[in-house]
């Protein structure tokens, strides 16, 4: 037929260059892994699929359009209409970093890479929160387990969303994945800022080791009889005073109905970490979750951003106070977002630039942090948890040597490796097939929903889409691979094992 004739050639315009066969290990023997075999790195993906990633990461190397990717999508929508835009974002890139629109559309997805190659899930219901604050409050009527319907702003729907979220991994992975939430969607962003303002004056002006100046021990019942004290509200009328205070117990409402519910699915939980003006209050208030439901298990997970110059004393002291009351620390750990708009606000608004000065500052803290949590694993057993989340082959080298020189418990639930779906498939399914815990993160949602959040991931990742020369070689040799070897039709729901 004319069109196997016609793809047939595409695929041969397209590999001609590459070279056939995986890599070959790393320096260092058996201390190393071999992040080089294709085979074992894509043998989750149809050769459909294997295309479209080549397509869309070769797309995303190109920083104008990584830049201007909000008016893109504009331009798409208003040209060819809500449907078609849809139906192409579906076709490409929403198809390589998004699992589906519903959590029945994610559910074999979530069953092939769990059941056929050992990679759980982090489930993320990728909703995004207008930032800037002012947006008009939309309302709709939702029903939840209680049977009874009630009318409440997006707000609660995004609590009910995440609520199903965690639902949804009960029941797809047998309380073996995560569930993220996103607190910015929780909450007003002048509500979130008023608390970390709050948060940070109090910090400043307690003397360590008093009860109040010690990491976490700042409650959510604190932070609300400090914003109702004048020398702490500083919200001018008592109108807005009260505002404020209704809009921090709907937050504190919201983030405990959360846990609660995790801790009642035995589902853990990753709150977030989002920009520096939100975080000493989500980090304040996450701490307080753990305090009081990782006190038999790890439910609450912290996201620890490495690029900021702070983030070892946060671990160490959180660290401090996990151990000091016996509960149970969870961490992920990430190097980090919002470079660009941290600086250009930190310098706009006079004050210090938060952000290390340098990747390998970055690095060095990144590995200053995930050592740290290691060695605290070995000192307190079944205490600490990680998740160790990243992009960079050398780091995970380097934290794998470390697990390994500790000689901590690869297979427990306590270290997990994370990647983000659509990236970086030669690290998880390798580091799967060694034995690690690996998992991905799997955005949900609809098209319109989830494209605000594909636009912040490629501009956050933007240094790292444009160094995607090894991903996209090695994709080559296993589409020229499968074409030698007459594997084009390969159904990765029916893999045979490498090297069969």
């Amino acid at each position: 037929m004319a069109w196997k004739k016609d793809f047939l050639l595409c695929m041969q315009r397209t590999l001609k260059t590459v070279p056939l066969g995986g890599g070959t290990a790393s320096s260092g023997g058996s201390t190393l892994m071999n992040f080089d075999d294709c085979r074992l790195a894509y043998r989750s993906k149809t050769t459909r699929e294997l295309l479209r990633s080549l397509l869309v990461l070769g797309f995303c190397k190109r920083e104008f359009l990584v830049d201007h990717s909000e008016k893109f999508v504009k331009i798409g929508k208003r040209v060819l209409g809500n449907t078609l835009f849809n139906k192409l974002m579906k076709a490409s890139f929403f198809g390589q970093f998004v699992a589906g629109e519903n959590e029945e559309e994610i559910k074999p997805f979530i069953h092939r890479i769990r059941s056929n190659f050992g990679v759980n899930v982090i489930l993320n219901y990728a909703v995004e929160d207008d930032e800037q604050g002012g947006e008009q409050e939309k309302s709709g009527l939702i029903k939840h387990e209680t049977g009874k319907s009630v009318r409440q702003d997006r707000r609660e729907q995004t609590m009910y969303s995440f609520i199903k979220t965690i639902d949804q991994v009960e029941q797809t992975t047998a309380c073996d994945g995560f569930a993220a939430i996103k607190v910015t969607a929780l909450a007003k962003p002048e509500t979130l800022m008023a608390v970390t303002d709050m948060v940070e004056r109090w910090e400043r002006a307690m003397e360590p080791g008093k009860y109040s100046g010690e990491p976490g021990k700042l409650s959510g019942e604190d932070i609300l009889a400090q914003l109702a004290t004048p020398e702490n509200g500083g919200f001018g009328s008592q109108k807005s005073l009260d505002a404020k205070l209704s809009g921090v117990r709907d937050l504190i409402r919201r983030m405990e109905t959360i846990a609660k519910h995790a801790d009642e699915r035995n589902v853990r939980v990753l709150v977030d970490a989002e920009q520096t003006y939100f975080q000493p209050a989500i980090a304040r208030l996450s701490l307080q979750l753990m305090r009081r439901y990782n006190l038999e298990k790890p439910i609450i997970y912290n996201t620890y951003q490495c690029y900021l110059k702070r983030t070892l004393k946060d671990v160490t002291a959180h660290l401090s106070l996990s151990k000091k009351e016996n509960f149970y620390f969870g961490g992920k750990i990430v190097r980090g977002a919002y470079i660009v708009l941290e600086r250009e606000r930190a310098s706009s608004m006079g004050y210090p630039d938060p952000i290390n000065s340098t990747f390998e500052a970055t690095t060095a803290m990144y590995k200053s942090v995930v050592q740290t949590m290691l060695e605290d694993m070995k000192a307190r057993e079944g205490k600490t948890h990680i998740v160790i989340a990243g992009h960079n082959e050398e780091t995970v080298h380097w934290a794998v040597s470390e697990i390994r020189r500790l000689q901590l418990p690869v297979r427990s639930r306590q270290i997990y490796f994370g990647q983000l779906l659509g990236m970086c498939d030669h690290l998880s399914f390798t580091l799967a097939d060694a034995g690690f815990n690996v998992v991905k993160c799997v955005p949900y949602g609809s098209v319109d929903e989830v494209l605000p959040y594909l636009v912040r991931r490629a501009q956050e990742n933007r240094g790292f889409l444009e160094k995607t020369v090894k991903e996209r070689r090695l994709m080559r040799e296993e589409l020229r691979r499968r074409l030698k070897s007459g594997e084009l039709l390969f159904n990765p729901d029916n893999p045979q094992p490498v090297g069969a």
